[in-house]
């Protein structure tokens, strides 16, 4: 149980992404995460819930971007 209601807080399907300005080159990265927390070691921990979770809702999974294209 408290497996997967720490899951359900941490996950953020459409994804994040924390915005790295590099002012000395002027650009702007970052990397799409899809939990609350960086790093990755969530998506280690949660893939099976992950992988329900993907076939259940799939079209929470959907980055913004995705949806425009289509």
């Amino acid at each position: 149980m408290l497996y997967v209601g720490s899951y359900l807080a941490l996950v953020v399907p459409a994804g994040r992404i924390p915005v790295v300005d590099d002012s000395i080159h002027g650009i702007a990265f970052g990397k799409v995460y899809h939990y609350r927390v960086d790093g990755d070691w969530a998506k280690f921990v949660y893939w099976p819930l992950e992988q329900i979770d993907r076939k259940v809702r799939p079209g929470a999974w959907e980055l913004p971007w995705e949806r425009v294209w289509k």
